[in-house]
């Protein structure tokens, strides 16, 4: 004699608190009400944050930011970098400069003293890079914050660094200030001319 199968019982997931955030795959997301009151964004729907978008907001409570040290360096960074004109696109609409530009100021939010650079300005166009030059060197002056760059860009490097260090196969060829690797060289001789003859074991 046949017994009707019970239904499977299925265990409701507990609602988050209000103001929590949780991990989605690739995004974050937060339940609204209170966070939404704290951080000025809508009420009425909960806000969904992918993580490749510029939400400082986030960041500042993520890093534990004073008020008064968040909005300092939003100020600065958005003067330098003009943040203001696509602060509240979503990161799908962002040009690729602009989304370089907005990785720096979220990098440099909380003030490390280090920052890494892989390739900055692959892509950039010339005025957003020369944008991304004069933040760093600002950055770098007045916050003391030590950049360690990799780049295949020439340029980067003779705009941004004062220590080179030049690597082949990891094997150092020069560490020194980029003065005295020109000052190897006739007055004229180029970056990249330079790099060519340390490759191909040259003086």
């Amino acid at each position: 004699r046949s017994r009707a199968a019970k239904p499977r019982e299925t265990k409701r997931r507990q609602p988050l608190p209000e103001g929590a955030f949780h991990r989605t795959g690739s995004a974050v997301a937060f339940t609204a009400t209170n966070v939404a009151a704290e951080t000025g964004a809508d009420e009425r729907t909960p806000i969904a944050v992918s993580t490749r978008n510029f939400n400082t907001v986030l960041l500042k409570h993520i890093y534990s930011l004073s008020d008064r040290q968040y909005a300092r360096n939003m100020e600065k960074f958005s003067s330098i970098l003009g943040l203001h004109d696509f602060l509240m696109q979503p990161a799908r609409k962002l040009s690729l400069g602009q989304r370089v530009k907005a990785d720096l100021a979220a990098s440099l939010l909380h003030e490390p003293p280090i920052l890494f650079l892989d390739e900055p300005t692959i892509g950039v166009d010339v005025t957003a890079k020369q944008k991304i030059y004069e933040f760093l060197r600002e950055i770098n002056r007045e916050k003391k914050t030590t950049i360690l760059l990799t780049s295949h860009d020439m340029k980067d490097l003779e705009s941004l660094c004062r220590r080179m260090i030049i690597l082949e196969k990891g094997k150092i060829l020069f560490d020194d200030s980029i003065e005295q690797l020109f000052g190897r060289y006739d007055e004229g001789t180029t970056l990249e001319q330079i790099i060519i003859e340390l490759f191909e074991g040259g003086n």
